[in-house]
């Protein structure tokens, strides 16, 4: 397949299919079923710390992303 021809049919399937390849994907509802094996040991990872030269970028990106409804800000720990 040509690159011309590659690009007509991607651009096909982008148009035919707009709804998929809009957005950021937000899937309503709650989703509490992931698989995981039962014999698996769990393990926490130590958090990792962001170099100082970052974290006003990282904090810039994090305020866009919370403000744009992708994450959401929690005051308390998420696993139980």
């Amino acid at each position: 397949m040509t690159p011309s021809m590659e690009s007509t049919v991607t651009s096909t399937l982008i148009d035919k299919y707009a709804d998929v390849f809009s957005g950021f994907g937000l899937m309503p509802g709650e989703y509490s079923i992931i698989g995981v094996d039962p014999f698996l040991r769990p393990v926490i990872q130590p958090l990792r710390k962001v170099p100082v030269h970052l974290k006003a970028k990282l904090r810039d990106e994090l305020d866009c992303m919370e403000h744009q409804q992708i994450i959401c800000k929690h005051q308390e720990p998420t696993d139980g």
